[in-house]
């Protein structure tokens, strides 16, 4: 694909976020995206077929950009306990940040599929989807732990979807509840660290007759 056509499609999927979140989906036209971006409504439909294909695109790219963050984070030259830190409380913390940003992104966590409202096909792009996915990625991070000698476990799976699972409460908990995030981001680095505690092998060193544990926490 071109450059200049990924730049364009850039140019009115960034248009139709800022205008959903100052007027909300319902009240956002296709005629409102042309002159935020100072092009024809016929360029947009161009790149998109009607406002359910903008919908799509938006989620899609936005799934895709945390899930690439994830993977990011999953391959970096980290301690496997430093990769969960970023990828669970450090995830939580992001998304927070988008929820007040981003109304769209909010109505996606509210429901059990971001599609279901808007485009009746919501095996495209589910929750459930993605939370495989995010679970998938930190349970490779569990695994690269326990072959290195860092953690001990006998069931990465449940412990991954408990994360992820715990990841997305205290986000709905933000959204639904309207808690403070702080108060959450407080609570997921507590459950965090108990979690991480229950998995890592404490190494033990002796230094002038005491007995120091070298751990993460």
């Amino acid at each position: 694909m071109p450059e200049n056509k990924l730049c364009r499609r850039s140019k009115i999927l960034n248009a139709f976020t800022s205008l959903v979140n100052r007027y909300g989906v319902e009240k956002t036209t296709m005629s409102d995206i042309a002159r935020h971006v100072g092009c024809s409504v016929g360029t947009i439909y161009n790149e998109f077929k009607d406002k359910e294909d903008l919908i799509y695109e938006f989620f899609l790219d936005h799934l895709n950009n945390i899930t690439s963050r994830l993977e990011e984070i999953k391959n970096a030259s980290l301690p496997p306990e430093e990769k969960l830190h970023k990828m669970i409380p450090g995830n939580l913390k992001f998304v927070i940040h988008e929820l007040k940003d981003n109304s769209l992104f909010a109505e996606y966590l509210k429901s059990k599929t971001i599609t279901v409202r808007y485009l009746g096909q919501p095996e495209l792009i589910s929750q459930k989807v993605f939370r495989q996915k995010y679970a998938t990625l930190i349970e490779s991070v569990i695994m690269e732990g326990i072959d290195s000698g860092v953690f001990e476990a006998e069931n990465p799976t449940e412990i991954a979807g408990i994360l992820s699972d715990s990841m997305d409460a205290y986000a709905l908990r933000v959204l639904i509840m309207q808690e403070k995030p702080k108060k959450n981001l407080e609570r997921a680095e507590l459950m965090f660290k108990m979690l991480l505690k229950s998995i890592k092998k404490m190494i033990f060193k002796f230094k002038e007759n005491k007995c120091l544990s070298t751990s993460y926490l």
